[in-house]
C-alpha cells in the first residue's frame, strides 16, 4: 500500500493495516453491505456530515464540500 501511495502521489489519508478493523467497525452501520467505494465526508472540525455508497458524481462531491466549507 505504501508503494502505491508513493507511486500515485496520493496526498489524502488512507486507512490500512491496523486502522481498517477499527474504521470498519465504526462505519459498519453507515455501510452495512460493505460496498466499495464508500466515502465519508467530515467538516473541518472532524464532524461527520455525509456518506456516499457507490460511485458518486464529482459534481455532487464538489457541491457538498463547498456547502460544508461555507459553515
Amino acid at each position: 500500500m505504501k508503494t502505491f501511495i508513493k507511486e500515485h502521489n496520493v496526498t489524502y489519508p488512507i486507512a490500512f493495516d491496523g486502522d481498517v478493523g477499527a474504521m470498519f467497525a465504526s462505519t459498519a452501520q453507515l455501510n452495512p453491505s460493505g460496498s466499495i467505494p464508500f466515502m465519508i465526508l467530515f467538516d473541518k472540525h472532524g464532524v461527520f456530515q455525509k456518506d456516499y455508497i457507490g460511485m458518486t458524481p464529482e459534481e455532487m462531491l464538489e457541491q457538498d464540500i463547498k456547502n460544508i466549507l461555507k459553515d
